[in-house]
């Protein structure tokens, strides 16, 4: 073969390679911009379509949520008309879904989406239905039953076609990376063989062809996927199969920039929604810890006018005084302190007074010439924009806000306002609220302490007096017991009045000690004694004193002890006896016939029916029961028995005498030891008093 064939079949064969390589990288080319093209221009689109249906939806079924619970007519329009808007724009998204359908044959499943759609609205408009006949709990029942779980089965549905669409983009991805890859490959294989080839048949097709495949490669190894600015371009003007491949790589690289461009944006709202809440949680923990409404207010604008950029900031409270309502300024945010500036605003005075009522905001870009400043360290600059927000709860203007700014406000900004408004006028309202239950205790504890002053007076003049009493009483008793005991005047009527006179000075010094008594307990002068009281005495000690005047009133009397108390109890045995003596002087005087008893059995704590104070550090109680057939206590007159000076009514005073101090004493008593009383009686057929007594420890006295 001579040397001219053999250059030419050598050229021949370095030209059918190369139309061949070039053939095989277009295609390969091709089906990377193919799956480039699918990615970025129907999945991808299709992915955003469905996430903007799922959050209008899922705003809808907030928005019916909150139309559920709302009585005030402003709010319910509201909210119908965004769940009108946020149902349209859910419509319009799952309709541009059915029209690009594409070769996907996935439209059963956009089918069932809009049935889904479908049938949630049918049941918002029978909530609405149900809420204009006023049957709230019959929207309540819908909203639970059926919308949640039509809502349930429709984001389902919607989940499972977001997650196809995203795996058939992963897919594509993957095959995009995979032809990308043999790319690289044949390219390398053949760039060499052409290489060789050429080097022995055309250095100069080599060359050219070498030259244009290094500036595919260097750009492809300067190749950053997650670039969001513009990356360089091929330049090659070449029409051939290189250029094309030029071609195809900057449509990539466009496909590919978008994309990024739209990740960032989407990530950029992300962190927007994540710092928007973090600064409205931020304030709602602030709201529980401030003191007053001044407080509150400072703390607010160090928080939000950082927050919205603010140069400066002033906050004004709504005031009523005289009946004459204004808003006075409280609290203030890098404010220059001019004297010129007015602290106090009228309704309808100025921007502050005219925002109050029209209960809007007002926003007004500044001219440059405008005469306010602010006040650095480094000079004075004007502001830009002033904002006015009036912040409402309950209908009505509770404060007004004003921030000014050198740059306008952002809608991040107007946002997070927005947001703010309401919780903020709930929280001064809360925070007004709070203050004045805190000036009425005050004002209650100030009067409580006056009244236990006047308590303690009261009660050491009861106790002087009662001991200025018993020192003639006493005289009198001496003298009219020895005038009866006189054996001279056995027969005279001196006898007879000395007993009277005798009889009548022991009531008397009964009253003056239990007013005595009631008076130490009120001034808390009366000692206990803790002792080892022996409860199998305790019938011979209160028959004691009751035998004879069960006989001679001719009543069944008697006393039973349980056989499993104990030997010893450790309580105050002298107070003891005097609430039992007392419980049993009451029976007998309102009792004329049948029978009183007096039973005393051990209990356990936790079976106390009464609230006993020393019930917690008592291991162990007895109860002790009087029961009379006496003449009986109405029901509506079982608590005024037990109150001092008080019986039951006048007639039960003008029958059978007394003071009312025996059962008020009792119950002191009882409280004193740690115990409780308790009362069952009817009418007419006798009364029940039983007391609970939890044991004395000892480091309780």
């Amino acid at each position: 073969m001579s040397y001219r064939k053999k250059q030419l079949l050598g050229f021949g064969v370095i030209l059918f390679s190369l139309m061949i390589l070039l053939i095989v990288l277009a295609a390969m080319l091709d089906g990377v911009r193919q799956n480039l093209s699918e990615i970025m221009d129907e999945r991808y689109d299709k992915v955003s379509r469905s996430a903007a249906f799922r959050n209008n939806f899922a705003y809808l079924d907030s928005e019916v949520g909150y139309l559920i619970n709302e009585n005030d007519p402003q709010q319910i329009s509201s909210h119908l008309a965004q769940i009108d808007r946020r149902s349209q724009a859910a419509y319009n998204h799952l309709s541009y879904l059915q029209l690009h359908i594409g070769k996907d044959g996935n439209g059963n499943m956009l089918g069932s989406i809009q049935q889904g759609l479908d049938r949630y609205m049918d049941v918002v408009e029978r909530i609405d239905d149900a809420l204009n006949r006023g049957d709230s709990e019959a929207a309540s029942t819908l909203f639970v039953e059926e919308a949640q779980g039509i809502r349930t089965n429709l984001l389902r549905n919607l989940g499972e076609y977001t997650m196809m669409q995203e795996d058939r983009m992963q897919t594509a991805q993957q095959e995009a990376d995979n032809r990308f890859g043999h790319i690289l490959m044949v390219s390398a294989v053949s760039a060499l063989a052409i290489i060789l080839i050429g080097v022995i048949c055309a250095s100069w097709v080599i060359r050219g062809t070498g030259r244009s495949l290094r500036r595919i490669t260097d750009m492809m190894d300067r190749f950053d996927p997650g670039a969001v600015e513009r990356m360089s371009r091929l330049t090659i003007d070449t029409d051939d199969e290189i250029g094309n491949i030029a071609n195809g790589y900057n449509h990539m690289l466009d496909a590919l920039e978008d994309h990024n461009r739209r990740s960032r944006t989407f990530n950029q709202r992300i962190e927007e929604t994540n710092w928007l809440q973090l600064k409205l949680n931020e304030l709602l923990l602030l709201y529980h810890q401030m003191p007053d409404q001044k407080a509150l207010a400072q703390k607010f604008l160090s928080i939000v006018a950082p927050a919205v950029q603010a140069s400066s900031a002033l906050f004004y409270i709504r005031e009523t005084k005289d009946g004459k309502t204004s808003f006075s300024r409280i609290a203030s945010y890098a404010d220059g302190g001019s004297p010129d500036t007015q602290k106090r605003f009228l309704p309808g005075e100025g921007l502050i007074g005219q925002a109050a009522i029209d209960r809007r905001e007002i926003l007004i870009d500044l001219p440059d010439d405008h005469a306010a400043t602010l006040r650095v360290g480094s000079g004075d600059f004007r502001p830009k924009q002033l904002w006015i927000i009036p912040i409402q709860a309950d209908d009505h203007v509770e404060a007004i806000l004003e921030l000014a700014s050198v740059q306008p406000f952002s809608p991040l900004h107007h946002e997070l306002i927005e947001q703010l408004r309401s919780t903020l006028g709930i929280a001064l309202q809360s925070v007004s609220g709070r203050i004045e239950v805190e000036r009425l205790l005050q004002e209650s504890q100030s009067l409580t302490e006056e009244l236990r002053l006047s308590s303690q007076y009261k009660s050491e003049f009861l106790a002087n007096m009662s001991h200025e009493l018993r020192t003639p009483l006493n005289s009198i008793l001496i003298l009219s017991q020895l005038i009866a005991e006189n054996p001279e005047d056995a027969d005279s009527e001196n006898k007879s009045y000395a007993d009277i006179i005798h009889r009548s000075g022991e009531d008397l010094l009964s009253i003056v000690n239990d007013v005595l008594d009631l008076s130490k307990v009120e001034a808390g002068m009366l000692d206990i004694n803790r002792e080892a009281f022996s409860l199998r005495d305790f019938p011979e000690l209160i028959h004691y004193g009751f035998d004879a005047l069960a006989r001679q009133k001719n009543i069944e009397f008697e006393i039973k002890v349980a056989e499993d108390v104990p030997a010893f109890f450790h309580t105050d045995g002298k107070r003891m006896q005097q609430i039992v003596k007392n419980l049993l002087s009451n029976a007998f005087k309102f009792t004329s016939s049948g029978k009183i008893s007096c039973t005393l059995h051990p209990v356990r704590i936790s079976d106390l029916p009464c609230a006993a104070p020393g019930a917690e550090a008592a291991m162990s109680a007895i109860a002790v029961t009087v029961q009379d057939t006496g003449i009986g206590i109405a029901e509506d007159k079982r608590e005024v028995i037990f109150e001092a000076f008080r019986q039951a009514d006048g007639s039960t005073e003008r029958m059978y005498g007394g003071t009312g101090l025996g059962l008020s004493i009792c119950r002191e008593f009882a409280r004193l030891l740690g115990g409780c009383m308790t009362l069952d009686s009817t009418e007419g057929q006798g009364s029940s008093f039983t007391l609970y007594l939890p044991e004395l420890p000892e480091e309780s006295v």
